[in-house]
Formats: C-alpha cells, sequence, structure tokens
C-alpha cells in the first residue's frame, strides 16, 4: 500500500492562513502525486473547510432570493413579467459560467485576493441595482452578479473537493447551505413585499460581506500543477469521463424542468396555495436532511449501485406526480423529489472523483448543475400545452431514464478496465 506523500511530509500540511509552497519549493514528484493521484488531497484546518461552505452558501442563496426579487420588480413596474425568464436565466448561466472558468482562474496567482475582489464587486453591483430601472440593464447587471457568485461557488468547491474526504464535506455542504434558503424563503417574501425590490439587493448586499468575512479565513494561495501528465496513463481520465459529467448534465437538466412547472402541475391540479407552500418547504427540508444523512453514513455506499437506481427513482417520482391530485400525495412526492436530488449529488461526485483522480472534472459538478437547471425549464417550455404542464414531467421522466442508462455505461466500462488490470 503506498503511504499518502501529504500526510507523511509534514511540509505539506497547511493551515487556512498559510501561503502554499511554489512548485519550485519541494520535490515535483511528490508535488504531482499530489494533485494527481488517487489520494490527491490538501490537509486544511477546519476553519478554512468551514469558511469554503459559508462562501459556496452565499453563492448559492441567490437561488432562492431570485424568484422573490424578480416578482418584486414586476410589482414596482422596473419590468414585465416576460422579462423574468429572461433575467433568471441570464443570472444562473452567469453562475454555471463563473463556477466552470472560476477554478481555473483562481489556481493560479492569490486566491484568498481574488475571492476578496469578486465579493467587493458583488456587493457593488447590489448596490447599483438600487437605481436601475430598465431590463436590459438588470439583465447584464444579474448576469454580472451570476458571473460573481459563480467564482465564489468555484472557490468555495476548490477547497471541499481537495479535503480528505471530498463526498462527506459535500453532503455537509449541501445541507448546511439549504438552510439560509429555507429561512429566505419563508421570510423574504412579506419582507420584499412591504418594502420593495431594494431589500432584497440589500440583502444581496450583505450576503457579499459575509463572503468578504469567510474569504480571509481561506488559503493565501492554492497549490498549482506545473508538470505536464498527460502522457501518462496513471493520471489520465479515461475517455468516458466525459460521458460521465454528460450524465450528470442530463440529470439536473431533468430536475430543472420538473421543478420549473411543480407548481404550476398543482394548480391545474386544483391544489391549494397552501398545500404548494407545504410541499416546497418538504421539499427543500428533506433534501437538506438526504444531504445530512449521505454526509453521515450513506456516503460510503457504491455509487455504481446508488446513481443508476436513483435515476429511475427519480423518474418513477416526476412520472407520478402527473398523477397526484391528492394533497398528501402531491407533498409527498415533492419531498421525495427533494430527497433524491440533494442525496445524489455526493454519489456524482464519487463518480466524477473516480473518474478522474485528480479531480479536476470534480470540479465541475457545480457547474454542470447549474448548467442542467438553467437548460432544463427552456426543453421543458417546448413541450408544455397552453392549459398542460405535464409533459414536462414526461420529458424530465424521460431525461432520468436516459441519463440512468449513461451511468450504466459508464460503470460498465470501469469495471471493465478494472477487469482488465487484474488480468495483466
Amino acid at each position: 500500500m503506498v503511504n499518502n506523500p501529504i500526510d507523511d511530509n509534514p511540509a505539506l500540511n497547511h493551515s487556512a492562513n498559510e501561503t502554499f509552497p511554489d512548485a519550485d519549493a519541494y520535490d515535483p514528484a511528490v508535488h504531482a502525486m499530489r494533485v494527481s493521484s488517487p489520494s490527491a488531497h490538501i490537509d486544511m484546518s477546519l476553519t478554512a473547510v468551514i469558511a469554503a461552505m459559508v462562501l459556496g452558501t452565499t453563492a448559492l442563496i441567490t437561488i432562492s432570493v431570485l424568484p422573490i426579487l424578480l416578482a418584486a420588480l414586476v410589482s414596482a413596474g422596473k419590468i414585465d413579467t416576460r422579462a423574468i425568464g429572461q433575467i433568471a436565466t441570464g443570472e444562473m448561466l452567469g453562475l454555471a459560467t463563473g463556477s466552470a472558468f472560476g477554478a481555473g482562474l483562481l489556481r493560479r496567482g492569490s486566491f484568498r485576493l481574488k475571492i476578496l475582489a469578486a465579493a467587493a464587486f458583488l456587493i457593488a453591483i447590489n448596490i447599483i441595482c438600487w437605481s436601475i430601472d430598465a431590463e436590459i440593464p438588470l439583465l447584464l447587471a444579474r448576469t454580472a452578479s451570476g458571473l460573481l457568485e459563480g467564482v465564489l461557488l468555484a472557490a468555495s468547491m476548490m477547497v471541499i473537493t481537495y479535503t480528505k474526504n471530498p463526498e462527506k464535506m459535500n453532503s455537509y455542504f449541501m445541507s448546511a447551505s439549504v438552510v439560509p434558503m429555507i429561512l429566505c424563503s419563508y421570510a423574504l417574501p412579506a419582507e420584499v413585499t412591504a418594502r420593495g425590490p431594494d431589500y432584497a439587493f440589500t440583502l444581496l448586499a450583505c450576503f457579499g460581506v459575509v463572503s468578504i468575512l469567510a474569504g480571509l479565513r481561506l488559503p493565501v494561495s492554492f497549490p498549482v500543477q506545473t508538470q505536464d501528465h498527460r502522457g501518462d496513463p496513471a493520471v489520465l481520465a479515461p475517455p468516458w469521463a466525459k460521458l460521465g459529467i454528460f450524465a450528470v448534465l442530463v440529470q439536473f437538466t431533468a430536475t430543472g424542468a420538473a421543478l420549473t412547472y411543480a407548481v404550476q402541475l398543482a394548480k391545474e391540479m386544483s391544489i391549494s396555495d397552501a398545500t404548494v407552500g407545504v410541499a416546497l418547504a418538504g421539499l427543500t427540508i428533506s433534501g437538506m436532511v438526504s444531504a445530512f444523512i449521505v454526509g453521515w453514513v450513506g456516503w460510503k455506499l457504491k455509487e455504481s449501485v446508488v446513481l443508476p437506481l436513483g435515476a429511475l427513482c427519480q423518474a418513477i417520482t416526476v412520472a407520478i406526480m402527473c398523477y397526484s391530485h391528492a394533497p398528501a400525495l402531491y407533498v409527498t412526492e415533492m419531498c421525495l423529489f427533494g430527497a433524491l436530488w440533494n442525496g445524489l449529488i455526493t454519489y456524482a461526485l464519487k463518480m466524477l472523483i473516480g473518474l478522474d483522480p485528480s479531480r479536476r472534472l470534480a470540479l465541475l459538478l457545480q457547474p454542470v448543475s447549474m448548467l442542467g437547471l438553467a437548460v432544463g425549464p427552456l426543453l421543458a417550455s417546448l413541450v408544455v400545452g397552453e392549459n398542460d404542464v405535464t409533459p414536462a414531467f414526461a420529458s424530465s421522466a424521460a431525461l432520468y431514464s436516459f441519463g440512468g442508462g449513461l451511468f450504466l455505461i459508464v460503470f460498465g466500462k470501469i469495471r471493465s478496465k478494472d477487469r482488465r488490470m487484474v488480468a495483466t
């Protein structure tokens, strides 16, 4: 059994306030093992990991605040209902883009300084939004805000992904990040309705201040890979790794399609607004509980079993939702939907780390999930009728099933490779 170079070398252990050494300050071979081996992790203080989770939470909070904010902008006469989807898509795509390219931006130079700068610009944009009254400037401002939020999310995921137990830490992060979302969903609608959209912009700016405080507890810089390992098969992700990340994209596209039309489906089935509120709260809470359970004990289960089986359960869940005319059944289905959604994220992370031990592929989990949540509603809008949204759930079920099939192919490839390695 090969010893972990990080555990065996005290020089590679770092606290949240230390600067990581440059590549020429230590043996390049050790550096290559550190960032490219299956056990490639970076020892950080608990304070740094918690700060990363707080940073990621402030980036994701816009998901719960944005619908409330956009409704307030409509009530204030600053935008019309048509612009709601455009601005929401702009910010979500910005979030996906920022988190996709943020890791590359943050790897070199001052990790902490770039985080602080992104948070400062985010505060400034939300303050500027107080004085914007036109749709196009608002669209541009919220898209820019999404890009900065994506960079903060990328920083958070870089720290979490390179911890010793990334699956466990990611589950705790997903569970903890839901708590402020629940509070915002419960408390904000009445406050924003009474005080106007500027109140929501102020709240988002305050979250930017929290991002700065969290950023101060993160490492000054992040380790970079200076060695070219493209010719070394030991550190290469297999060709089907792209198929794995595509399967994740399909799963989140299905989630976005169903989630967007869940409330409208309830209205078409004459389910009361009070029941819908309970169902949405149940969806969020069940997702939090599911993520916590996975982080506590469930992360040890094999992703090769959980992901395909989970995709099948998701397909069945959204299919049954179309027939959930009874309020109790609708609430139950929404809770199951949320539990599966959040609970399976950790297993997707395990799969990506298994496919690419350098963990670069794992850093794409958040941007790909955001992209899927943004694309799903667009695809669903192409199939729904004027007074019938059930085709959105049928397409969602089909996508879940397709994604489950892709997972089976990926894990089949992995098992085939393992057998060949044993034979040789």
